[in-house]
């Protein structure tokens, strides 16, 4: 019974993260910029100015980035190249729009989303079956 329990919440995790997978590919590029302009503003508490800008430039690169993932053409190394140069010019640009006070805050941010990628990346589910 307690195998059965096991394989049920692994199937499970599994239809909860598929979904969430799946709605986030379902966002647009303006739903993406948005939401990660909304979260870079209340994070860093972004002017008004500031955020339009920062969208403006999350826009730009989320759209290459789409564009690079969809070009069946490139390898999947030219492709991680080119999505990391975009990834830091993005950082540039936007290290340029913050304030000197906004500017450790927002290093601790890719700090952070870094560590939870690797993390994500990393994560492997071991059900625990016992008999």
């Amino acid at each position: 019974m307690k195998k059965f329990k096991s394989i049920i919440a692994i199937g499970l995790f599994t239809i909860v993260s598929t979904a969430a997978l799946a709605q986030q590919a379902t966002l647009t590029a303006e739903e993406k910029a948005t939401k990660q302009t909304e979260n870079m503003a209340i994070e860093l508490g972004l002017t008004p100015e500031q955020k339009e800008t920062i969208y403006a430039i999350n826009l730009g690169v989320i759209q290459k980035n789409e564009a690079i993932r969809a070009d069946m053409g490139m390898s999947s190394e030219l492709k991680r190249q080119s999505i990391q140069g975009n990834n830091d010019a993005r950082r540039e640009m936007v290290m340029n729009v913050l304030t000197p006070q906004q500017k450790p805050k927002y290093e601790q941010l890719e700090k952070n989303q870094g560590l939870r990628m690797k993390s994500m990346n990393n994560q492997v589910v071991k059900p625990e079956i016992k008999e």
